[in-house]
């Protein structure tokens, strides 16, 4: 069985996140990489669904359209052309989509903040319908910081 972290607002992670987490935090990928999680219903931790690597906006829209209304925790590293030279911003996308489960909702909204703090994501985003998840969507708000 997997060791766990424990943050003071009660967040469990298993080490495998942490693992995980660390490589896309350090990934010079030339396209995009999305680290997928979600919380294990039974004891309330985090873990990984999925992690897409070289992947597009199409797929991470296709992989939240199947998860069937079940919101989701999105770790993206991204490769962003700023005129001479690339960029690799790392971000936490909060995807809770507008028909999903109240109690879900609730039980990932309590977790968001904690999780950003534990990982220490420097941005973070929330979307609340997969289909607004597009590279339009990530340059406007990149932009405005």
């Amino acid at each position: 069985m997997a060791t766990t972290t424990e943050a003071q607002s009660d967040i469990i992670l298993g080490e495998e996140v942490l693992k995980e987490y660390k490589k896309v935090r350090l990934s010079s990928s030339k396209s995009m990489v999305a680290l997928i999680l979600k919380i294990k219903k039974d004891d309330g931790s985090i873990i990984i669904d999925d992690k897409l690597e070289e992947t597009n906006f199409d797929d991470l829209q296709t992989f939240l359209d199947d998860c069937n209304l079940q919101p989701r925790f999105i770790i993206l590293s991204y490769a962003w052309q700023r005129s001479d030279r690339v960029q690799y911003p790392l971000m936490s996308i909060f995807y809770t989509p507008k028909n999903a489960n109240p109690y879900d909702q609730m039980m990932y909204s309590r977790l968001k903040l904690p999780l950003i703090r534990k990982l220490d994501v420097p941005r973070s985003y929330e979307i609340r319908d997969y289909e607004d998840l597009t590279e339009e969507w990530l340059l406007e708000n990149l932009n405005k910081k």
